[in-house]
């Protein structure tokens, strides 16, 4: 054995501009689909190339920041039928400020993570249209990097040759004209897997492909396995060098992670308008909220999977409720008496859990399990399940480090001048 061969041991994960520590190790996982050529009279004959996938999951290390929280739980409120590695449409170019502005809406609270972040890679295209010109400045099929001038404003952006003169807010590209017909950005944010070995993997466009469970305990990690995506370059061909990935040998310059931004705190659960025992209890073992994420392959015959279109987000929820009579988890299953039938909406409140610098809320929560066990040495309660209900066009479900600010006049006192 050459110990100069020896391939083992730890790495980091960047993307969207977040570093993630794990622990119990990354698996990479990559996977090539096939096809069989079959004969009534010798089966296959050969195997060909179907789809090829990325996939690569981790258990971050429980860092708890608003960039670690924006990249692992990016899709509260996704707008279903969009890509996993998102197209955006310009919807207008300021030749004077040098910005371009994306078409899209601002109506809640973390809508701000379905535009790029700032620095984000994208690429330029123009679409297909009979006269269409790109604006003086930007060409078609081409790289560029997101600045923001304004933090509060996501729409509004500037472009830039490098992700280090976008997050300076330096050096925006002088847009002369504005162009004609219709523009896009697509994403093509890097997945980097960066060994202390000092071999860097850069996949070219990687995007979050589900999202990681939250554990409220006060002895375990608040975030649990996430999964990640890499597909090929958009407008590059499979054949060609570095379209899905490249290896370099960089020495890798790690930023440790700070112990005091890894939670494990006390919670309190709240399960909103259900009254009773359920307006404040502790479990006896974590309480997990899951976000789900579903998805459908986007691609053609000649090329294959090419990204992934979000069809669906839902949440489910379980905790081990302490001192519950079994009244009390017999009643909340509202199988006998007003507003038990069939047919009839499990949706009641809001789902909250809570503790110092943590927040998380799963809306439209109903309980569809509540067990109990009647055994020596065996809590009452077992396993209570919640699962969510989204209203159209509002978030699944809101991971923050503390509760959403009261609408204006919200909490003010009684006769104040």
């Amino acid at each position: 054995m050459d110990l100069a061969q020896l391939l083992q041991g730890p790495a980091v994960v960047r993307h969207r501009g977040a570093l993630f520590h794990s622990t119990g190790g990354k698996q990479l996982a990559p996977s090539a689909e096939v096809f069989g050529i079959e004969t009534d009279a010798y089966g296959a004959i050969d195997q060909r190339d179907l789809n090829n996938a990325v996939a690569l999951t981790l258990t971050p290390l429980g860092v708890w920041t608003q960039a670690h929280r924006d990249v692992l739980w990016r899709w509260q409120n996704p707008v279903l039928g969009q890509l996993i590695t998102p197209r955006y449409d310009i919807s207008a170019v300021d030749t004077g400020a040098d910005t371009i502005t994306l078409l899209g809406a601002l109506e809640h609270e973390f809508d701000y993570l379905n535009f790029p972040r700032l620095g984000a890679r994208v690429m330029f295209s123009i679409g297909p249209e009979a006269g269409t010109a790109a604006p003086a400045g930007l060409a078609d099929g081409t790289l560029y990097f997101l600045g923001q001038p304004d933090p509060a404003e996501p729409r509004v952006r500037t472009l830039h040759t490098t992700e280090a003169a976008a997050i300076a807010g330096t050096g925006a590209i002088d847009l002369t004209t504005a162009g004609t017909g219709d523009f896009f950005l697509i994403e093509q944010e890097e997945l980097v897997i960066h060994t202390y070995q000092n071999r860097k993997i850069t996949f070219h466009n990687g995007a979050l492909v589900q999202m990681p469970p939250l554990v409220h305990s006060a002895t375990q990690s608040i975030i649990g396995q996430a999964t990640f995506g890499a597909f090929r370059k958009n407008r590059v061909a499979a054949s060609a060098e570095n379209s899905l990935y490249t290896i370099t040998k960089e020495l890798l310059v790690d930023t440790p992670p700070d112990a005091a931004d890894i939670p494990t705190l006390q919670y309190t659960a709240e399960w909103e308008g259900v009254g009773g025992p359920w307006e404040a209890f502790q479990s006896r073992g974590p309480i997990t909220v899951t976000p789900q994420l579903t998805t459908a392959p986007v691609g053609n015959d000649p090329l294959g999977d090419l990204s992934l279109e979000i069809t669906g987000v839902s949440v489910a929820a379980t905790a081990q409720p302490d001192n519950f009579s079994e009244r009390a988890l017999l009643d909340v299953l509202k199988m006998q008496g007003a507003g038990a039938r069939r047919g009839a909406s499990r949706v009641r409140g809001d789902l909250i859990v809570a503790g110092t610098g943590v927040h998380t809320t799963v809306y439209g929560a109903g309980v569809t399990t509540a067990p109990q066990s009647f055994a020596t040495g065996s809590p009452r309660a077992g396993e209570v399940q919640w699962i969510s209900a989204r209203t159209p066009g509002a978030p699944a479900f809101r991971v923050a480090a503390a509760a959403p600010a009261a609408p204006e006049g919200e909490g003010e006192g009684e006769g104040e001048d």
